[in-house]
């Protein structure tokens, strides 16, 4: 390792194929500095796995060199990789690399959150059952399925929804979020979505695994077959304002040849990803002096 490198966190226990949560906090006083991940692998069957990385509480420098070809190039002159499809925020900070929003969304600020799906479900959870689940379909393949007028050689990949049956539902869990503190005005959210004839789209949120769903809105289909997009305020209950929440997209087809579909969600600057869980309502009514 080079002087300027310095380890601030190792694992080297196996965790029995499951996902754990690690929490790394940065040295202090550091004002400029990049995040390496070294994995290593000591026999052929082993394996390393990285998920849903998040940083908190730090911005992006701008680029001091110019991108390689194999690069895309930010308007503020950060270099991306073209893997790097589902930013989450971590793309470019102006949200430049979306380019389904381009010329149809005003520009955002730097700490909004965006999902596209090109590279599956981003973060976000599938709440599936044996008939009826969320997947993610290639724009260019779209005639695998019911679902006419979705397809679009320039939208990419996006979710998709059609019954195996003739009737379904399903619903979609977003990243746990947070209201920031310093926010004034409510969290937004903005999607599109394309429905199909007999089918309906649903927003929801929860603060609690098992508490009750709060209903924000429910998106209604345009006489034509088209993509539209969606402008939801999302309202808390005054008990749980300050509480994290999960967005929940609930999606009905009430024929087999119905369908829905969403791409390209994102969150206004009122609201963060949260560090912290969402717990069960018994938990939640505990008194606070319970907690550590």
């Amino acid at each position: 390792k080079s002087k300027e490198e310095k380890m601030t966190w190792t694992f080297n226990t196996s965790t029995h194929k499951t996902w754990v949560k690690a929490e790394v906090l940065i040295p202090e006083g550091l004002k400029i500095f990049k995040v390496v991940f070294e994995g290593t692998v000591l026999r052929q069957r082993s394996f390393i796995g990285l998920g849903q990385l998040l940083v908190y509480t730090c911005g992006q420098t701008h680029s001091q060199q110019l991108c390689s070809v194999d690069e895309y190039t930010c308007a503020s002159g950060q270099c991306l990789t073209h893997s790097s499809v589902c930013d989450s925020g971590t793309g470019c900070s102006s949200g430049h690399d979306e380019e389904s929003f381009r010329n149809t969304t005003p520009e955002v600020s730097v700490s909004h959150l965006t999902w596209d799906f090109e590279s599956g479900f981003c973060g976000w959870e599938p709440f599936s059952t044996e008939d009826s689940h969320w997947e993610v379909v290639d724009g260019l393949s779209v005639e695998e399925h019911p679902f006419p007028g979705a397809g679009d050689k320039n939208r990419g990949s996006f979710l998709y929804f059609g019954p195996r049956q003739s009737t379904g539902v399903a619903r979609l869990g977003s990243p746990i979020l947070t209201k920031s503190p310093s926010a004034s005005a409510p969290c937004q959210v903005l999607f599109w979505y394309h429905l199909s004839e007999h089918s309906r789209l649903s927003v929801f949120t929860r603060t609690s695994l098992d508490g009750s769903l709060l209903k924000q809105c429910e998106v209604t289909r345009l006489p034509e077959s088209q993509w539209s997009q969606a402008k939801v305020d999302l309202y808390a209950r005054a008990e749980e304002s300050t509480f994290p929440f999960q967005l929940i997209l609930e999606a009905t087809v009430l024929s087999s040849n119905a369908a829905v579909a969403v791409d390209d969600i994102s969150v206004s600057q009122e609201c963060e990803i949260s560090y912290k869980s969402l717990q069960s309502t018994s938990l939640q009514n505990q008194d606070y002096c319970n907690f550590k």
